[in-house]
């Protein structure tokens, strides 16, 4: 799993604050719903011309331009959610991409993730 899981704001969140953030019903697993939530925020917020489709420069606009390392992360996840590989992901691609991430995160297939599913994952890159 290539970084899957980077932080979502200009200020880089922990692995925690992240988590936490997308965890809304506070039961501290994620579910492939709110995975999916996700997308649609991300969506909302960075699709600029509001075309369905999110090019790599509205998927790292949020960014501090002095992020480089984040920049780069966020480009890398890009790559990887373009699964058409046309330099635009949709939601249909965001939300294939979250399902991957519990396929490789949920160590006991109950298609739900933890935070320590997740940092066991992570190991994994």
């Amino acid at each position: 799993m290539q970084n899957l899981l980077i932080a979502q704001s200009r200020s880089p969140l922990t692995l925690e604050q992240w988590f936490s953030r997308q965890d809304n019903d506070k039961d501290n697993f994620l579910s492939q719903s709110e995975l999916e939530m996700e997308c649609y925020r991300r969506f909302d917020r960075a699709d600029a011309n509001q075309n369905g489709s999110l090019d790599i420069k509205e998927f790292t606009a949020d960014i501090n331009p002095n992020q480089n390392s984040l920049i780069y992360q966020r480009q890398q996840r890009f790559l990887t959610q373009d699964l058409d590989q046309d330099k635009k992901v949709n939601r249909t691609e965001c939300i294939k991409f979250h399902k991957r991430v519990i396929d490789q995160c949920d160590q006991n297939s109950d298609q739900l993730i933890t935070l320590n599913e997740i940092i066991e994952c992570k190991k994994k890159d």
